[in-house]
């Protein structure tokens, strides 16, 4: 008798968060065989051992949980029992559910995606990249927060995002790290109606001198400062938000849209599309992160899907 006062006592000193994830489990397992044996032989622990388990729980609680009648070999629940062994379900089943989901936020294969992307990349972000990232994880979550340049700087400065995907060069180069750059192809688009050039395969700057243009919020600033470093006339008759309102001047025949082909999906029958190839001109998908600060599982998860959608690609990204 002394052995096992010692022993459970032993057992009682033991950390209670490990007393009672260990215990909770085998008691349940005691309830569920019905005998000692059975749940010996389910649990690989001795019925000496389980039996001393029992008597830690009961003394810690203060009441009875387990009882068995005279003649019979299956033990029987007290009431107090039964609602320790709903308890204790509930524990071991919440306790399993917080170590699968901590683990997958170690893996990067759940939680809440952050992004900061240029509107006008918002949409082929999404259709591109986003969705088939969710077809591969199924339990990510997102939160996409589309605006300007600055504004993106702003949201990774801020920590409100880890990662933006941007058209413009970076204006806080220094506190910025680049870790992917993509340079782009710009189009001019218009009415071959309306323009004497329709019959040319591409276009320089020196073409778009003095020439009615419309341009998207994205591709407005290099546009404009290549033109002007170059010596040439501008002539821009809209600026927008969107690259589909500046295509409804180039749909007017009003102007010609300057859009990167990362911006339009399917061409817009009536209008011609025709590459600027110039090397003094160009766009560049960039994505950018925090100088200095490692990305969480999920968002380094991201990138190297991202990374690995760039090398597959077949089309631009």
């Amino acid at each position: 008798m002394q052995a096992d006062k010692n022993a459970i006592n032993k057992l009682a000193s033991l950390d209670d968060m490990n007393i009672n994830l260990k215990f909770y489990r085998n008691f349940i397992e005691i309830v569920e065989a019905g005998t000692l044996s059975q749940a010996s032989q389910k649990t690989n622990t001795t019925q000496t051992t389980l039996t001393m388990e029992m008597k830690v729980l009961e003394n810690k609680l203060g009441a009875k949980l387990l009882v068995r009648n005279k003649g019979k070999r299956q033990l029987e629940l007290t009431d107090i029992g039964q609602a320790f062994y709903q308890r204790a379900k509930d524990l071991c089943y919440l306790f399993n559910n917080i170590h699968e989901e901590m683990s997958s936020i170690i893996e990067g294969s759940t939680g809440i995606l952050r992004l900061s992307v240029s509107a006008s990349r918002a949409q082929s972000v999404c259709r591109d990249l986003l969705i088939p990232f969710h077809d591969q994880n199924p339990r990510v979550r997102f939160e996409v927060l589309e605006g300007i340049l600055p504004k993106l700087e702003t949201n990774v400065l801020t920590s409100l995002t880890e990662l933006a995907i941007s058209n413009s060069p970076l204006q806080n180069r220094e506190q910025f790290e680049i870790v992917h750059r993509l340079p782009e192809k710009v189009y001019a688009i218009f009415r071959p109606d309306r323009f004497s050039f329709a019959d040319k395969e591409s276009l320089s700057l020196e073409d778009l001198s003095q020439q009615p243009v419309s341009l998207p919020k994205g591709s407005s600033t290099i546009f404009l400062d290549s033109m002007t470093a170059s010596g040439y006339t501008i002539n821009c008759l809209a600026k927008s938000s969107s690259r589909s309102t500046a295509l409804s001047w180039a749909e007017a025949g009003a102007a010609i849209a300057i859009i990167p082909r990362d911006e339009f999906d399917a061409e817009i029958p009536g209008l011609k599309y025709l590459p600027i190839d110039d090397n003094r001109f160009y766009t560049e998908k960039i994505v950018f992160k925090l100088a200095g600060k490692p990305l969480s599982p999920l968002a380094q998860r991201f990138l190297n899907f991202y990374m690995e959608s760039y090398r597959n690609r077949k089309g631009p990204l």
